[in-house]
């Protein structure tokens, strides 16, 4: 995915059971994605947030 905040970074996610950390994709209806923990990013733009039914929410 592309992160949200506008640096236009790539953000590569692994949903591989097994490997940590790992995220789990739910979705509703096809167009309501979440993501499961939140993303935290460490370098780069380092933004922290969560995809809640296709919406950013931004951690403060």
């Amino acid at each position: 995915m592309v992160c949200p905040c506008g640096c236009s970074d790539a953000i590569q996610l692994s949903m591989i059971q097994g490997q940590r950390p790992r995220w789990t994709l739910t979705e509703r209806n096809m167009r309501c994605p979440t993501l499961a923990p939140s993303i935290d990013r460490t370098v780069g733009c380092k933004s922290h947030f969560f995809l809640r039914r296709g919406k950013i929410q931004w951690c403060t």
